[in-house]
């Protein structure tokens, strides 16, 4: 996931030829550390059905929000000439530090 990360921030943010053959204005760095998180947490959450699990803290994830588990990465993020690199350096899980 930390490498879909980068890539899709890398993306997001550099204007390319798309799949389709259709070209897409680079997104600015926030927008795109936005839309990229969302894509990377949320979204496999919802799929697994833990994004909104009504009562039970323990499981509930994808999301930081009140009564969720306090899942959570900090990363660093270093532009390196017109690409960014993305390294995971902490990861806490339920609160507590792995």
């Amino acid at each position: 996931m930390d490498k879909a990360f980068e890539n899709l921030l890398n993306w997001f943010t550099t204007s390319v030829h798309g799949v389709w053959n259709e070209s897409h204005s680079p997104m600015k760095f926030e927008e795109a550390l936005l839309s990229v998180s969302q894509m990377c947490s949320a979204n496999p959450a919802k799929v697994l059905n833990i994004f909104d699990v009504k009562g039970n803290t323990k499981i509930a994830t994808g999301s930081i929000a009140k009564n969720k588990s306090a899942d959570l990465i900090i990363a660093d993020i270093k532009q390196v000439k017109e690409h960014y690199k993305f390294k995971v350096e902490k990861v806490i899980l339920k609160g507590n530090l792995v």
